[in-house]
């Protein structure tokens, strides 16, 4: 008895074997179904009765009954078969050919695009996928024309209809030069309205009762780095997303705290196709990890066919 392995009954050979069996109450039919001979059958259900540490079929005159153990196993088996057949029509969605349409914020897009692109070709290697990235102007307007199926982006108050993905803290960003205290008026380098960080970063300052200034605002990162570099004024962003040559201002500036940012997802609507629900699990998934993934490297692993 010490022995024992019941785990053994349920191995993927195991299930096939114990459910041939089971459906023809016949080892010679069984052998036939599966392709191997009689005596090998008998061979592997003596073994297993063995690791079982209990009878799983007696012999009748018109064949085999099971035992109630045996019984007992098979709806276990049956219901891992079932599970695993579950599992493959999951993962086989990816293979359905299919078109996406996904829009992210640029901001998002600059850090997390790698870990995206890599999971989505491992995935759905055979799901035409479009990637839209631009400003929150531009996602609205695409929202509004219906022209994306989903959309990774921080938290809206115009979009309330989301499933948040994750929350972040918010720091401020800037030249070392802003270091030490930040006089007013307070210099800002901002996405161009509407965008939902511009207005967080303004609201903080207004609650702090901070006078501040617009002294650059463009639609792209590239600009705003490039104004961030040049001393031209301070940022608030997501801390996993830093600005490039850009260091975080510490309590010194004496800025105000910002508030956390929600990243969240828009869509996919209940009339979507089953390709743009698996794609939506797939990146609610990838959101648990912050979108490191194995397939965040400079070349995406294909999906084996």
């Amino acid at each position: 008895m010490a022995d024992r392995d019941i785990g053994a009954l349920v191995a993927s050979d195991h299930i096939k074997l114990l459910l041939a069996i089971s459906k023809w109450h016949s080892f010679s039919r069984a052998a036939v179904e599966l392709g191997i001979t009689q005596s090998s059958i008998s061979q592997q259900v003596k073994r297993l009765e063995r690791l079982a540490g209990f009878p799983l079929f007696r012999r009748n005159g018109r064949g085999i009954d099971l035992t109630s153990e045996c019984e007992t196993v098979i709806f276990y088996a049956r219901a891992m078969e079932r599970l695993t057949e579950d599992m493959r029509r999951h993962f086989d969605q990816g293979r359905t050919s299919g078109k996406v349409s996904i829009g992210m914020g640029e901001d998002f897009c600059r850090t997390a695009l790698p870990a995206v692109l890599g999971l989505l070709a491992h995935n759905f290697a055979t799901v035409d996928v479009r990637i839209v990235s631009g400003s929150y102007d531009l996602l609205a307007q695409a929202i509004a024309a219906r022209s994306l199926d989903l959309v990774v982006m921080r938290r809206w108050d115009r979009f309330p209809d989301t499933k948040l993905l994750w929350t972040d803290s918010s720091v401020w960003y800037g030249h070392p030069y802003f270091a030490t205290r930040v006089e007013d008026p307070v210099p800002l380098v901002v996405p161009l309205a509407p965008n939902p960080m511009r207005t967080a970063i303004i609201d903080a300052l207004n609650a702090a009762e901070r006078p501040w200034k617009v002294m650059f605002e463009s639609s792209g990162i590239a600009g705003i780095e490039s104004a961030l570099r040049c001393r031209l004024g301070v940022v608030g962003g997501p801390s996993s997303m830093p600005h490039q040559h850009v260091p975080v201002l510490g309590p010194e500036s004496g800025l105000p705290s910002l508030p956390d940012v929600d990243f969240v997802m828009y869509g996919p609507s209940k009339s979507a196709k089953g390709v743009v629900h698996a794609v939506a699990e797939v990146l609610e998934h990838l959101a648990d990890t912050r979108f490191q993934t194995p397939y965040s490297g400079d070349e995406p692993r294909a999906r084996d066919a």
